[in-house]
């Protein structure tokens, strides 16, 4: 019997392949923009034009962008919606090869995100800032709020819900920008009524949670996964009653114990996971952060997405957040394949493959299986039944099947690719980290003589 076999080897430049749904993320912009320097803020509301892409120097290939928008920004008459910014954002993440992760923001500080005017005048509020009296938040319990914010998902959810540039939509409703900070003692049924609110208006759209309990604990039961905003925070502020060295900060008093407490350790499975910095990596270089320790937290909660917020990364530690950011949710190495190499027309061949997940997550999207037959003007595509690249956990996945010949498959040499395709388009979409892609990002595999 012939046969073909062949072994495979990762390749370098993997992090540049543009592999959808994984790596670095772009903050308030997109692939290509100009970078954040010192003592910038981005401005949440600015309608980015088109550059031409190119990676700025500092800052790696991204395949996601992240925005957020305020409630006075995309309701600013009660009842009527904006949703402009979204129309913007996704149009331009198909020019830049992104897809868009999503936040609606409550409201979020006095500089830059206010209630909207017609809720501050109408629907209960209290002050958000004693210093400044204007400054207001929604009642949070209050029925208003509830059903006031929950019509701005509804609307939203109707619109982009299942859009396929559409990534993942944060679920936010408590404290500033939704953070929740200072609002983890609200209560279990108001967690729930926003997290059941979020799942019946994304129920085909990833939601990603806080990691504040009840939150995290109430979204995660209706399927969704977390983010880990501040992540990084190794400040050791102190004050004349606590020592510096036992001062509060995320890396040790909130994540083990929130994530813990919130029943998500095994969410990664099912639903990503996203971590963005505390302020940018520069802030921990500047204080001399742990790097190496932060780096190994993050990769045991399993993350697909980095957020740095689009700031310079350290020179001094590029090489580090390089592999680190390679690592991010799938990196699928195709190790071997084996196949039966002369086949007689009409009949079926037998195929093995030997792939590995090398990264720290699943792919979340259903994407397929797929070998690709051409010969000449004459192609192919057969989808193996029975395959789903979700369940590719970090390891090992083995495949062995038996494939009919396809009828219009002529005798005579053909190619032999494979693919993880788009169950509608049958195009290719994620690359194998091998060097033997095609630019259509099917795998080479090598020939088939029909006879």
């Amino acid at each position: 019997m012939a046969e073909f076999f062949k072994k495979y080897r990762f390749s370098p430049d993997y992090s540049f392949k543009g592999n959808p749904h994984r790596g670095i993320a772009t903050n308030q912009c997109y692939n290509g923009d100009p970078l954040l320097q010192p003592g910038q803020l981005r401005d949440e509301h600015a309608d980015n034009a088109f550059v031409p892409f190119l990676t700025p120097a500092g800052y790696f290939p991204s395949s996601v962008a992240y925005f957020r928008w305020h409630w006075r920004e995309v309701e600013p008459i009660e009842g009527q919606f904006d949703f402009s910014c979204a129309d913007r954002a996704l149009e331009m993440c198909k020019r830049r090869g992104q897809t868009l992760g999503v936040r609606l923001v409550v409201y979020s500080s006095a500089a830059n995100g206010f209630l909207p005017d017609w809720y501050v005048e109408k629907y209960p509020c209290e002050p958000a800032n004693p210093a400044n009296p204007d400054f207001r938040h929604p009642a949070h319990e209050s029925p208003e709020f509830v059903a006031k914010f929950c019509t701005l998902l509804r609307e939203f959810g109707a619109r982009y819900d299942a859009h396929p540039l559409l990534e993942s939509i944060d679920i936010a409703y408590l404290g500033p920008a939704g953070s929740g900070t200072g609002f983890g003692g609200y209560p279990l049924e108001l967690c729930e009524k926003f997290a059941q609110a979020w799942q019946e208006a994304f129920p085909q759209t990833f939601r990603l949670a806080q990691t504040a309990d009840p939150q995290l604990r109430t979204a995660v039961a209706t399927g969704a996964g977390f983010r880990m905003d501040g992540f990084g925070d190794l400040r050791e502020n102190g004050s004349s009653e606590v020592s510096k060295k036992i001062s509060w900060n995320h890396m040790y008093d909130a994540y083990p114990r929130e994530i813990i407490e919130g029943q998500a350790a095994e969410v990664w499975k099912r639903a990503p996971v996203t971590i963005e910095s505390l302020y940018f990596p520069a802030y921990w270089f500047d204080r001399d952060f742990d790097i190496d320790f932060l780096l190994e937290q993050a990769e045991k909660y399993h993350p697909t997405i980095f957020n740095p917020k689009s700031a310079p990364l350290p020179e001094k530690w590029r090489d580090k957040l390089d592999v680190f950011c390679r690592k991010l949710g799938y990196r699928f190495v195709y190790r071997q394949v084996w196949y039966e190499a002369r086949v007689k027309a009409g009949a079926s061949f037998r195929f093995q493959s030997w792939i590995e997940n090398t990264g720290l997550a699943p792919i979340y999207y259903p994407y397929e299986f797929a070998l690709r037959l051409r010969q000449e003007d004459r192609e192919a595509i057969l989808v193996l039944d029975g395959i789903d690249p979700r369940t590719w956990l970090p390891g090992d996945v083995w495949l062995d099947r038996v494939i009919p010949m396809p009828a219009e498959m002529k005798p005579g040499l053909a190619d032999l690719s494979a693919g993880l395709i788009d169950p509608e388009t049958h195009q290719a979409a994620v690359c194998f980290d091998i060097k033997e892609n095609f630019s259509d990002r099917w795998a080479s595999l090598g020939q088939v003589e029909i006879v």
